[in-house]
């Protein structure tokens, strides 16, 4: 692991507590979406459909935004490797199955996509705080 300078250091904490609102953001959003799924399996309709799928689209725009603040520091440090960067995103054929088919069986599809999401970004979430934790012990060189 290549040292971290007082500032390099600085602005790691500064990009990994942005980069962590994020990701708490969008568990957050992801949280929404899966009770507008559950309305949804219970046959909620083109509206009810409609509110998930922008829920979702939120939280993918937040976890986008947190792999920003966390891009350059991957590059510089490497230190980033304890937080999963690849999460699972809705696909194109389940966005699509969910507004043209909008029948229990794809809305189960999505909603099962959508945990999976919600798993991916709590994981994060854990080791970004486990590193947030290493920061202030002083565990990262520096």
């Amino acid at each position: 692991m290549k040292a971290v300078g007082i500032r390099n250091k600085r602005e790691f904490t500064i990009e990994l507590r942005k980069a962590l609102n994020d990701l708490k953001t969008a568990k957050a959003e992801l949280e929404c979406a899966r009770r507008w799924g559950i309305v949804d399996i219970c046959g909620g309709g083109i509206l009810v459909t409609m509110l998930k799928q922008s829920k979702m689209e939120d939280a993918v725009g937040h976890i986008r935004m947190a792999m920003r603040h966390l891009q350059k520091f991957r590059r510089e440090n490497d230190l980033t490797d304890y937080v999963h960067q690849d999460f699972l995103q809705l696909g194109e054929f389940a966005a699509s199955s969910d507004y043209l088919l909008d029948n229990p069986i794809s809305d189960i599809y999505v909603q099962t996509k959508i945990n999976s999401l919600r798993i991916r970004v709590t994981e994060a979430i854990i080791s970004m705080e486990f590193l947030m934790g290493k920061d202030t012990d002083g565990g990262i060189a520096s």
